[in-house]
């Protein structure tokens, strides 16, 4: 049966199918979004929402003689201080996920009461096809994303003004461009 019967057929449903379908779309963008921070801290990434929001360069501009050491000691400190700010971020998010899903389990109980069996699982059945899209998208979203930093750091790596042919590759392996500028 699908959404139109079950919504017309169940009038006061309506209400809690919606809440579901909210909290659904919910789920799937913080899950999305707990993957994305995942892979960051596994490949040591800062994603640009972290960097951004804290700025410590701009407290020693205004001093005409700093430290000769100043930068280096900053970036180490800044990135794990946003190193801390991204694990904080990914437990917030994981409690957030937990009530979430204990939502979506009162939800689902509340529907339960509601529907029949055979209209309550046809209706998650295809909750759960609705949700494989949204996921798609935002994955491939973070991809790009994923791309974008790593693409960034390791262009600080590369210095712009050497020819590729400071590279010499005496094996038969061929080696990915974040290994070549790491090295």
């Amino acid at each position: 049966m699908g959404y139109a019967k079950i919504k017309n057929n169940y009038d006061n449903s309506k209400a809690v199918i919606n809440k579901f379908q909210a909290t659904s779309k919910k789920l799937v963008e913080l899950k999305a979004s707990i993957k994305f921070l995942l892979k960051c801290i596994k490949t040591k990434l800062i994603p640009n929402f972290i960097k951004n929001s804290i700025r410590c360069n701009k407290l020693f501009v205004f001093d005409c003689d700093p430290h000769p050491n100043i930068d280096s000691t900053l970036a180490r400190h800044t990135h794990y201080f946003h190193t801390k700010i991204l694990s904080l971020l990914i437990k917030h998010k994981h409690n957030i996920l937990r009530r979430r899903k204990q939502q979506m389990e009162e939800i689902t109980t509340e529907l339960s009461k509601q529907l029949s069996t055979d209209d309550l699982q046809a209706f998650l059945e295809s909750e759960r096809n609705v949700a494989n899209k949204p996921t798609t998208i935002l994955k491939g979203r973070q991809e790009l994303k994923l791309e974008g930093l790593r693409n960034k750091r390791n262009n600080i790596f590369v210095d712009n003004h050497k020819q590729e042919d400071w590279f010499v590759n005496k094996t038969k392996v061929e080696f990915p461009p974040d290994i070549k500028a790491l090295l």
